[in-house]
């Protein structure tokens, strides 16, 4: 028989007030076990008055409930209040306005109604289970390293879930956290125990082993962690999880080959992970297997068109194959999906800085700036070091674009941001007065520099080649003797005087300076190519040629070698094509190199391929800007194709910017003649 909508309502009532006094009275009462059926005799009356408040807090409660799900909050509270007030001793019932609370986003009232729980029954396990995950979850979205409030949240969640465990020891769950907050407070013992114990009780437990595996690679013990997925893959051989795990694990040994093979079982478990395939990805990038990253990243985007981090590791690929114009697409792409990651933006700004590209670099550095402008003591020590590198570049690329103004005022605010950077920002300022022309100006500031620094030998070695830039060679040499100590640091020493005593023309004293110095150059390959650049500056070159040849044969790919080697040959105009074929080894090495691209396009000059010349003779002059070398050499190509204007004007701009006096001889003549060339034809 269907009940009246009147007794319907009663009936869902004392439903209710049942549900209630099963929630919040789970062992029973005397009315209860008599409405059950329950026939077991009393060993002592009920307290009626008892009853009675017991009663009302249900009554209370439910309507509390109701109030709740009907989004009444407020009358809610009101009625919880209410039944604690007949029932002040119900943990149950303090627990479950915590609940409520928690539900409504009212973190403390929450905790304050749990804590009541536990002072009424500090044996409630609901009651601790619900303070530890309130503690855990604020542990896991703050820093516990940098907030102090947060390292008491997890002193608190440590004791929370040690009492909940001791009250109930199969609660693997919570053995899985314990062992994780050991493991945020730095208890490592501790982490590994409760870990171990979780094991035992669930041997197969994918947390537990995760954990594990996790405590034993942050100590440095990753072979081991290894070992506990072997151990989880015995019990579990077809979980993802432990897979990708132990994939990771491979990676921190370096061991990629194991790695990749890891990911490729994981994914065969499961297909649609991009997790795991970005994992794969990352590995086969590390173990220098561009193609099938490449291969991997594409079906990342076939899935997800706007993975950004797919589109930056894409333009790392094409930007190591000089595929220059597809990188800077992807880098874009990156930096347009990933719009505030600051690495996706420096790298983008790198690579436009790499291509001589100091316009688009300077407006990029700049964004970046801006980006992460703050008052110079609120920086975080991360934060300083990406601001320092901002600032660097910066004021690199405002000296390429003759700002010098701008480069020095990065550098200076680069000295305030960390005291460490002062004595390297001390030198950039210096060598931005040197590039301006500034030479009275950069001695000061050097004189200062070392006087403030008097221990930095870089400030020391590069107030020397300044002394020997303004004539006082002598002085530069006296200055460097002081600073040898009989060390290895004195290769570096050597190698300042050296310069030195070329650009005074004293090739002997370079010479017999070095061969004396040998045994304090450790890199082999340094101590040749400065002997045969020597040599070949005497005009030795069959000597100079023989000790690049042994250098090379040191080392196949040592780029500044094989570019000295050829230029060389090309500028003497001997063995043209052993010079083209050396040179563009160089490039393949370092394809942004503004010296290697002014070699290859010299060596195409004397090859008479102008046209050639002219390509690589630009792309140098768009790295190195102020170069006179460059700069001549594109004067010869233009006289060479009949562009007089231009050759004159390359020639100008060779002058200007610092040409030595015996070259500056030969270009001022190449002028002359040019004019009197001009002239003779205006005539006809």
């Amino acid at each position: 028989m269907r009940p009246s909508p009147e007794r319907k309502n009663e009936w869902e009532t004392g439903l209710a007030l049942l549900a209630a006094l099963l929630v919040l009275y789970p062992e029973g009462t005397l009315a209860a076990q008599k409405a059950s059926g329950n026939q077991q005799k009393e060993t002592k009356p009920a307290d009626p008055s008892s009853a009675n408040r017991r009663a009302a807090a249900y009554y209370h409660f439910s309507l509390a409930r109701n109030y709740e799900e009907s989004g009444s909050f407020l009358n809610a509270v009101d009625e919880y209040r209410k039944a604690i007030e007949q029932d002040p001793q119900s943990a149950n019932l303090y627990t479950e306005f915590a609940n409520a609370y928690l539900r409504n986003r009212q973190l403390n009232n929450a905790i304050r109604e749990a804590e009541n729980a536990i002072r009424v029954n500090p044996e409630s396990l609901e009651a601790h289970r619900l303070l530890g995950s309130i503690y855990y979850n604020i542990v896991r979205n703050e820093d516990s390293s940098r907030t102090p409030a947060a390292s008491e949240y997890l002193k608190k969640a440590i004791r929370e879930y040690e009492k909940i465990c001791s009250l109930d020891n199969s609660d693997t769950n919570s053995l899985v956290v314990l062992s994780l907050l050991y493991r945020y407070d730095g208890q490592g013992e501790k982490a590994v125990e409760t870990a171990k114990r979780l094991l035992e009780k669930a041997p197969s437990s994918e947390a537990g082993l995760a954990n594990l595996a996790q405590i034993y690679s942050e100590q440095g013990n990753t072979q081991e962690a290894i070992n506990v997925f072997k151990k989880a893959l015995e019990v579990n051989p077809n979980s993802p999880r432990i897979l990708e795990q132990m994939a990771i694990a491979y990676e921190q040994l370096k061991d990629y080959s194991n790695a990749i093979r890891t990911y490729r079982q994981a994914i065969a478990l499961d297909e649609d992970s991009l997790e795991l395939r970005k994992g794969l990805a990352e590995a086969l990038l590390d173990n220098k297997q561009d193609e099938e990253a490449e291969k991997e990243f594409l079906k990342i985007l076939e899935a997800d068109p706007d993975e950004g981090v797919a589109y930056f590791r894409l333009a790392q690929i094409y930007k190591n194959r000089r595929e220059f114009d597809k990188a800077l697409t992807h880098f874009n792409k990156a930096g347009s999906i990933l719009v505030t990651n600051l690495e996706i933006r420096f790298n983008i700004a790198l690579f436009y800085e790499e291509l001589g590209k100091y316009e688009k670099a300077e407006e990029r550095f700049q964004q970046l700036l801006k980006l992460t402008e703050k008052p110079a003591a609120s920086y975080s020590a991360s934060e300083k070091q990406n601001r320092s590198a901002f600032l660097t570049h910066a004021g690199y690329v405002s000296q390429q674009l003759e700002k010098y103004p701008q480069a020095i005022a990065y550098f200076t605010e680069l000295k305030t941001i960390n005291p460490d950077n002062r004595p390297r920002a001390e030198g950039y300022i210096i060598d931005t007065h040197r590039a301006a022309k500034q030479l009275d100006k950069a001695l000061a500031a050097a004189d200062s520099a070392t006087k403030a620094y008097p221990s930095d030998k870089d400030l020391k070695l590069l107030q020397a080649d300044l002394l020997s830039e303004a004539g006082k060679g002598t002085q530069a040499i006296e200055n460097l003797q002081k600073m040898l100590e009989g060390s290895e640091d004195d290769a570096k020493i050597y190698s300042a005087m050296i310069q030195v005593y070329q650009r005074d023309k004293k090739f002997k004293d370079a010479e017999r300076t070095l061969i004396g110095a040998e045994k304090f150059f450790k890199n082999e390959e340094g101590y040749h190519f400065m002997l045969g650049s020597m040599y070949e500056r005497q005009k030795e070159y069959d000597k100079a040629e023989s000790i690049f040849k042994k250098l090379i044969a040191l080392n196949p790919k040592h780029a500044p070698g094989l570019n000295y080697l050829g230029y060389m040959l090309a500028d003497r105009g001997v063995r043209l094509e052993e010079s083209l074929e050396l040179i563009k080894k160089a490039v393949d090495l370092d394809p942004n190199n503004g010296a290697y691209l002014d070699s290859l396009g010299w060596a195409y000059f004397k090859l008479g391929k102008v046209d050639e010349a002219e390509t690589y003779l630009k792309k140098a002059l768009d790295r190195v800007r102020k170069d006179p070398t460059i700069h001549d050499h594109l004067g010869d190509v233009y006289y060479r194709k009949g562009q007089y204007a231009e050759a004159r004007a390359a020639w100008e701009n060779s002058l200007a910017n610092g040409q030595d006096e015996e070259e500056s001889k030969k270009v001022q003549k190449k002028i002359e003649d040019l004019k009197i060339k001009l002239a003779s034809l205006e005539k006809k």
